[in-house]
């Protein structure tokens, strides 16, 4: 049996932090990114805001 701890005050606020700078970043700061044509391709299946509810759906040849 794994041992989870609960993450502490400060590990809590350093991930809002973290979220909440991603959240604040635009696309166009990763236009210099040489991944960026790809990062908007897939922008809207990839990362998407909300996470889905379970898991994704079986692809052939992709193990989950």
């Amino acid at each position: 049996m794994t041992n989870i701890s609960k993450p502490s005050l400060s590990e809590i606020r350093m991930t809002q932090k973290k979220a909440e700078c991603f959240r604040s970043q635009e696309w166009e700061a990763l236009q210099s990114n040489p991944a960026y044509l790809t990062l908007r391709k897939y922008a809207d299946t990839a990362f998407r805001t909300e996470l889905l509810n379970g898991t994704p759906p079986v692809s052939e040849g992709i193990e989950q």
